[in-house]
Parts: structure tokens; C-alpha cells; sequence
């Protein structure tokens, strides 16, 4: 079957492959109906639930389709425009943002939680002629507080000593936010961690040291800790290493206290041994998400990496379970099994191992994956995978908005995935999270 008939195709309740009647020009999508068939279905214009969205940010003003338009000053008083250009999963959403300001640090989405997105971009500043200062200009972004509109805040300048703007995210409560970023400082042999934050009901920033509850047991040892990501969840901000657990606080409270939770079924080292096996991107083949509540974990193959192996690779889902912070094992999926299933062995679709999982707002027993063959200039897809029932949801050929060069290289360009992991937005969760400039 040809790849364009393959990736706008629909599967019929029969289990047969049916080609649309017409050929658009729309982003080639598949969507698998109640009744078992697959159908072609464009990206959407409306204002979804939730979105996938790109961490590439559109350095453009909204179009026609854009909803959630808002503006404010960047720290040079020059000013910035932002909106959303949003798509029906598994098509991938897009943060616009346009401004006069002399940008040293392309905008990017940091984090998100509920219907606030946290957006960072390095502002150039002549404040002492001729020579310049670069200012990291943070902004709230509150996407729907009414139809079509949105409220954009610049938040007051980093403290010294503050956490790095990539350990940086948001979290929402009532009608509250705090932006908090976490890393850890070492001071003669000892480690302390650093938690710095922003406050909407203060309007100020402070920075706490906190004591590390190091636990060789659990494999939290001193020395060795890296944030790969980092997620909200009522109130609660979660810094995530992937090789070893999770460290999480209140970030609302007066005086916070670190957590930490062991992520289950993994190689935990210590600092004599590395069991990475060589793999310094643990984001591709795992992740903690959070969907109504529940927080799951999503593995590939263990935690092996795949760096040796093509086949036997298998994917795992655990949830969180909260009255005694223990994992609950959840649903396993072999990989070398999804190439036999009904609705998948006639798409053209390589049979690899899936990459970049996210765990749907909507139902956790939903998971959307980057798949692409061993070769670094592949296509990619993004598949959709019901984990509970095994079954392909939905599929779309992968296509980037970078203007990516590269000399003497013939390859499409805009087929490649660049490593960089969706973030799961829900906006039609309200977060209620006004401060005082949103009034």
C-alpha cells in the first residue's frame, strides 16, 4: 500500500484498509472510529481540550486559525504578542509568539499546568550604552480566560543564585500560581538543594535551601542528581531524574519539604557504576505523566535502552499509587507484537521501537509515541496506542516547522524529529489562576 494512501487511510470494521474518496492537502492523519475503521481527519481549527504541543515556538504573529491572543511588554518594554495555533491530537499544537524586542534566546514553552504555559526567552537590554545585559524575560501565559482571548504576564527578574530556567516549571492552585525551578548546590561534601520560586499572591521571588532526603536504599544518592523533566499536579511540582526517581515538594507552602519517590523497575547506580549503557536521552523511552489526577509511568524495555538490541523490547505503564507511594503495575505491552496486529501489519509504518511516549490528559491508558526507523534521517510518525486494549488509535506522519539547512544533505528535512519531547497541555482544565495583572 502506498504511503500516502497509508497515512490519511482508515481501517474498516472489517479490518480492511480503505483509501478516502478524495486526496487533501490537510496533515495526513488516521483515526480509528468506534466501529473499528480508520478514517482521514484534518487538523482541527477549534479550541481543543488538550494539546501536544511543539516546543518549537512559531516566531510569527496568529493567524486566522489562532485562538488565545494576548499581549504584554518584554523587559525592554518592546512588545510581544502570543497565541495559540492548535490542532486535534495526534497532530501536534504551536505556540506563535511575535516581537520587536531583540531576542539573544529564542522564545521556548517551559512547562505547562492546567490552563497556564510558562514561556522563557532571553531579552537583549542596552541599559548602560554601548554595552548590553541579557535578561531572561519569563511569562505567564494564561491561554482561555475568556473565548479567543488569552493574558500574557512578564514575571519580575530572576534572584540571584536562582534554579536554572530549564529545571524552571508551574504549578496552579485555586486562583494562585507559583513558578518554581529546582536544582541542587554543593557546599564543601555535603549537597543541599535549592528551590527557587515565584509567588502570584506575593508577587515576589524567594530562594529556600532544602535538605536532600538522601537514601542509598532507594537510590538517591549524593553527587549524581540531573532533572530531565518536571511536572504539576494540585499544587505539587515534581522534578524528574529519569535514571533514579522523583523529587517533589509543595511549592506552596511556608516552609516546603523535599520528597523523593524511586521510579520503579530500573537500574538505580550509584557513583561507581552507570548502568545508562551509553544513552544520555532517557526522555526517549520513558516519562511520568499526569491524566485526571493519575500519575504514570511509561518504560521501554526496562530501562535497557535498546543501544544492542532490535527485538524483545516491551513497554510498561505503573501508577502511582498514593496512600503509600508505591508503584502498581499496570499494563505490558510487547513491542514485536504490535507489528502483527490487525490494524497495523499493513501500514507502512517501521517496525521499530517506539520512541517519546506521552501519556493522554484524557485517559492513561492512552499513549501517543514518536516512531521512526534506525536510521537518524527517517520519517516519523506519531502513533496513538490504547495500551489496555492494544490497540492502534491513530497514526500521522511527523512534520516539523523548522527551516533546517544542512549542506549536502538531500534528505526532507521536515520529516525529521528532533528529540524533543511534546508537552502535554490541558486547557480546558481551568487552573483559575488569575494574579493581579490578569484583572
Amino acid at each position: 500500500m502506498a504511503e500516502t494512501l497509508a497515512a490519511a487511510a482508515v481501517l474498516t470494521s472489517g479490518g480492511m484498509w480503505k483509501k478516502p474518496a478524495t486526496a487533501a492537502a490537510s496533515p495526513l492523519v488516521g483515526l480509528l472510529t468506534p466501529s473499528g475503521t480508520w478514517e482521514k481527519k484534518p487538523a482541527a481549527a477549534a479550541y481543543q481540550s488538550w494539546a501536544l504541543l511543539d516546543p518549537v515556538v512559531l516566531e510569527e504573529g496568529p493567524a486566522a486559525d489562532s485562538t488565545g491572543f494576548a499581549i504584554c511588554a518584554a523587559s525592554d518594554d518592546r512588545e510581544v504578542r502570543v497565541s495559540l495555533r492548535l490542532a486535534e491530537t495526534p497532530s501536534p499544537s504551536y505556540l506563535q509568539l511575535h516581537t520587536n524586542a531583540e531576542v539573544h534566546v529564542k522564545p521556548m514553552p517551559l512547562a505547562a499546568d492546567g490552563d497556564l504555559l510558562l514561556i522563557h526567552m532571553v531579552v537583549a537590554v542596552i541599559r548602560d550604552p554601548p554595552f548590553p545585559s541579557y535578561e531572561d524575560n519569563i511569562f505567564v501565559y494564561k491561554s482561555r480566560p475568556k473565548p479567543a482571548m488569552g493574558c500574557l504576564q512578564l514575571l519580575p527578574q530572576f534572584p540571584d543564585h536562582a534554579a536554572p530556567v530549564r529545571h524552571t516549571g508551574i504549578a496552579c492552585r485555586g486562583k494562585d500560581f507559583v513558578v518554581a525551578g529546582f536544582h541542587t548546590s554543593v557546599i564543601g561534601d555535603d549537597e543541599t538543594g535549592l528551590l527557587s520560586r515565584f509567588s502570584s499572591s506575593t508577587e515576589r521571588w524567594d530562594v529556600l535551601d532544602l535538605p536532600i532526603p538522601f537514601n542509598p536504599k532507594k537510590g538517591l544518592y549524593k553527587f549524581i542528581w540531573e532533572s530531565d523533566d518536571m511536572f504539576a499536579l494540585d499544587g505539587l511540582m515534581f522534578w524528574v531524574d529519569y535514571h533514579r526517581g522523583m523529587i517533589n515538594c509543595d511549592v506552596f507552602a511556608d516552609s516546603p519539604v523535599l520528597q523523593f519517590i524511586q521510579l520503579p523497575g530500573i537500574d538505580i547506580w550509584d557513583q561507581d557504576h552507570d548502568y545508562t549503557r551509553g544513552c544520555q536521552l532517557p526522555q526517549a523511552y520513558r516519562t511520568v505523566g499526569v491524566s485526571r489526577g493519575e500519575v504514570k509511568f511509561v518504560g521501554i524495555d526496562d530501562g535497557l535502552f535498546g543501544t544492542k538490541k532490535t527485538s524483545g523490547f516491551k513497554i510498561t505503564t505503573r501508577s502511582l499509587k498514593w496512600t503509600d507511594l508505591k508503584w502498581v503495575k499496570g499494563t505490558v505491552v510487547q513491542v514485536d507484537d504490535l507489528w502483527s496486529l490487525p490494524n497495523f501489519r499493513h501500514l507502512p509504518l517501521p517496525s521499530w521501537v517506539p520512541k517519546h511516549p506521552v501519556v493522554s490528559k484524557q485517559d492513561s491508558n492512552i499513549i501517543h509515541f514518536i516512531l521512526r526507523g534506525p536510521q537518524s534521517d527517517a520519517k516519523a510518525w506519531i502513533i496513538t496506542f490504547d495500551m489496555r486494549n492494544e490497540v492502534l488509535k491513530s497514526f500521522r506522519l511527523f512534520t516539523n516547522e523548522l527551516n533546517l539547512v544542512f549542506e549536502d544533505y538531500d534528505a526532507d528535512t521536515k520529516k525529521i524529529f528532533c528529540d524533543t519531547p511534546f508537552i502535554s497541555c490541558d486547557f480546558d482544565h481551568p487552573s483559575n489562576s488569575t494574579g493581579t495583572s490578569y484583572n
